[in-house]
């Protein structure tokens, strides 16, 4: 008896790969690596300058707002009036700009205040630990690193200290009032 043996063309498949998927294997990516060892590590090889620390903050710091993002995006997908729009035969456009968008809106605004105030304090322990901006720019870190070689002057601690401590108060506060 002779087995008769399939041959299939792969190539010639098509093979839906979910963006969602794509984005997510990304970000889990990001998140196996330590932030600080990766910021420390770039900010170490490239040359200091304000525009290079933002990209890096940045770079390190979007897997946040983009689980988030995701999250909210998920369950806003389940809700009645969603589905209720997409019965009637509203675009998915249309369901995105008029239902969507303006209901993830406070949340994503809440994240990127919070968002700030963690730059604010990774910018503050780069230049605190020499690696920050160039020692000519004036930071709240960099005057805490001159005050770590000048013990008699106190307030190069205490002022940019309190400083540092008011606005990310102040900025919690305001992102807890937005959510």
């Amino acid at each position: 008896m002779k087995t008769k043996f399939r041959t299939r063309n792969y190539f010639t498949r098509k093979i839906s790969i979910p963006i969602d998927f794509i984005i997510m294997r990304i970000i889990e990516i990001f998140l196996s690596l330590p932030r600080m060892v990766m910021i420390l590590t770039i900010a170490a090889i490239t040359r200091p300058s304000v525009s290079t620390l933002v990209l890096i903050i940045g770079l390190t710091s979007w897997t946040d707002i983009a689980r988030i993002t995701r999250a909210e995006l998920l369950k806003l997908r389940e809700v009645d009036f969603i589905n209720a729009e997409k019965s009637i035969g509203l675009g998915i456009k249309a369901i995105l700009f008029k239902h969507i968008l303006p209901n993830i809106t406070p949340v994503i605004i809440t994240v990127l205040i919070f968002g700030v105030a963690s730059a604010i304090m990774t910018e503050t322990g780069l230049s605190f630990l020499g690696i920050g901006l160039p020692a000519g720019t004036v930071t709240w870190g960099t005057l805490m690193f001159a005050a770590k070689e000048n013990f008699m002057a106190w307030w190069l601690v205490l002022f940019p200290g309190l400083a540092i401590s008011i606005l990310l108060i102040s900025l919690n506060n305001y992102g807890k009032r937005l959510s």
